[in-house]
């Protein structure tokens, strides 16, 4: 299953993808040699080659496992896409799109039927429902981008200190060896200290973003099964006005 540019929901989805214009626990001793929790989650996407979401041409688009081994839905809008099922529908769930092009539609599977709904008030309602997903997943997004970065600027100072630390090392075999040092060993010393200041910061802030990141990702899965829920209840709803289509 393909997405074009993944946010990690939970290690049972397949991906996350959000995007304006179409869409860690951290040793103390040396961080930067690991890679965040979030980042290798956000990696971890299965791939679909039948389902381009490039061609789905929404501003949101979201492509995830289904809810239930035999149930699923889709929900194709003009600004919004969401999928969320077993990849013997994609293909299925992609032609709907491309027939049915921006017109809001919703697609679900039941056992081993399956049936679309275009009425406008249950789509909205749908809509709605997914609102508070996108908000938080955002949220997310924003996140990893925030612990991203600070994980790089980890690496840059552990880079920095680990070459001062050579300067220092150098410094004092000038001075046992009587020869002439082009470092001053109290600068190199206050550059070190300096340094493991603003890396002590770092790992703070790492430790806090990596926290926001767990309560963030627990509120998305529970945005997510209010979500299934509600779907649920719009087939439901569908089924007994009978607004489903073959």
């Amino acid at each position: 299953m393909s997405i074009s540019r993944p946010l990690s929901l939970s290690t049972a989805m397949f991906g996350l993808a959000l995007a304006a214009t179409c869409s860690v626990s951290l040793a103390n001793s040396s961080p930067s040699n690991q890679q965040p929790t979030q980042e290798k989650k956000a990696e971890a996407i299965l791939s679909e080659p039948s389902f381009d979401v490039d061609e789905l041409a929404a501003k949101r688009i979201e492509v995830s496992d289904a809810p239930s081994e035999n149930g699923g839905y889709a929900l194709l809008a003009k600004d919004v896409v969401i999928v969320r099922a077993q990849k013997r529908d994609l293909a299925g769930i992609r032609r709907l799109r491309m027939t049915r092009g921006q017109q809001p539609t919703m697609w679900f599977r039941n056992n081993k039927s399956s049936f679309t709904v275009t009425d406008p008030t249950l789509v909205n309602k749908a809509i709605d429902l997914d609102s508070q997903v996108a908000t938080i997943a955002s949220q997310q997004s924003a996140e990893m981008k925030q612990l991203a970065s600070a994980m790089r600027a980890a690496r840059t100072y552990d880079r920095e200190l680990a070459q001062l630390r050579m300067e220092r090392a150098q410094t004092r075999m000038s001075t046992l060896s009587g020869t002439k040092s082009t470092q001053d060993p109290a600068l190199t010393s206050q550059k070190v200290a300096e340094n493991q200041v603003k890396r002590k910061e770092i790992n703070q802030q790492i430790k806090s973003l990596e926290a926001s990141q767990r309560t963030t990702e627990a509120q998305l899965d529970h945005a997510v099964a209010v979500r299934d829920a509600g779907m649920k209840q719009i087939e439901v709803d569908a089924l007994k006005a009978g607004l489903n289509q073959a």
